[in-house]
């Protein structure tokens, strides 16, 4: 049996149900498949709910509880990356038991010996830099790129509020870009168990969701709306 996991980070719930006749996909999996929520950790914040997923245990095992951790006796912080983790994580453990696997920007992730693949993602170190290196062979050939970034870059994020238009383009560029690597890797590679992430979602309710919440304070419905 192969094991195939989507994520989209921040996605909505709520505007996943408003908008279930315009996306297809996840109406058919809706209809054919399960359809559930889950109880999210405290708080819910991209590296502890990413962290908790991929580890199966709760923040107070795997040790993420924040996007930082504050030095004990200071007020001074330091961001928390992969290698902060006390766990195993599922890829790991899937791996110690023979199995393939294939792991493409999930939030938290790191560079480490697997039985397949892992392109690290938001947080990492070596975010973007596939491993191992036969991986970032095939993508320098097939794409041009040795490393990908799923991400928005900074400089952009900034001027958000100058620039919207280029903010949206980016994001469907890194995602469609995403979704290419993905398919591929799908068929190139062996596996057992593959996750993806992409973090446009996630990015777009953070700058947009006055647009599309009836009940934010600040709500506008305009051109960005119907772009969300």
């Amino acid at each position: 049996m192969k094991v195939l996991v989507i994520g989209s980070d921040g996605m909505s719930p709520i505007l996943v149900e408003k908008w279930m006749e315009k996306l297809p996909t996840l109406r058919k999996i809706k209809k054919e498949g399960i359809l559930g929520k889950t109880i999210p950790p405290i708080p819910a914040q991209t590296p502890v709910a990413w962290t908790t997923f991929m580890t199966g245990v709760n923040p107070g095992k795997h040790g993420i509880f924040s996007f930082t951790t504050r030095k004990i006796g200071t007020y001074k912080r330091k961001i928390n990356t992969p290698d902060k983790i006390k766990t195993k994580t599922l890829w790991k453990i899937l791996s110690e038991h023979g199995k393939r696997v294939g792991v493409i920007n999930v939030p938290m992730s790191k560079t480490e010996n697997l039985n397949g693949f892992i392109i690290p993602g938001f947080l990492a170190k070596r975010e973007g830099i596939p491993y191992p290196s036969r991986v970032r062979e095939k993508l320098q050939k097939k794409f041009g790129i040795k490393r990908f970034i799923g991400d928005v870059e900074v400089e952009i994020l900034q001027r958000v509020k100058e620039e919207p238009d280029k903010f949206f383009e980016r994001v469907n560029e890194i995602t469609d870009m995403q979704r290419d690597i993905s398919l591929f890797l799908l068929e190139e590679e062996k596996w057992d168990f593959f996750m993806t992430v992409f973090m446009g979602t996630d990015r777009i309710q953070h700058f947009f969701w006055k647009n599309v919440d009836e009940n934010h304070p600040e709500y506008e419905r305009n051109e960005f709306t119907f772009k969300v």
